[in-house]
């Protein structure tokens, strides 16, 4: 196995593993709650996080195929990750994001790194 195949499927599980920790806090008007990743609609970036370790695993479709899906991946993940950070303020609502949507955000990002220097990571020139 390719070490680029190897450092998707690493920071793809780790990735899904974001999902289930707590992504943000919140309190209005005296009531706090926090919420996972999966309560506020995560189940895109696992979805996003399992075609990455698919395509990493499967071997026809290493190369440039595996590459350009990565990048993909990489950036719909971090732009649903962001997206997800940017909307959820409201007047009379303090929100903290915690320690699983950072986690998620730099996985995104990772994949999205990997996509662009998998060739290089393998050993080879990048394009």
């Amino acid at each position: 196995m390719k070490k680029s195949s190897l450092f998707i499927i690493v920071v793809s599980i780790v990735g899904i593993i974001s999902a289930f920790l707590p992504w943000v806090a919140g309190s209005a008007y005296g009531i706090d709650i926090s919420v996972t990743g999966m309560e506020v609609g995560a189940i895109l970036s696992i979805i996003f996080y399992a075609i990455a370790i698919v395509v990493a695993i499967i071997p026809k479709i290493k190369g440039k195929g595996q590459n350009l899906t990565t990048l993909i991946v990489g950036l719909l993940g971090t732009a649903f990750i962001l997206f997800k950070m940017f909307s959820g303020d409201s007047e009379g609502v303090t929100i903290t994001y915690h320690y699983g949507i950072y986690l998620a955000l730099i996985t995104s990002i990772l994949l999205f790194v990997i996509g662009i220097f998998a060739k290089k990571i393998d050993g080879g020139s990048n394009y």
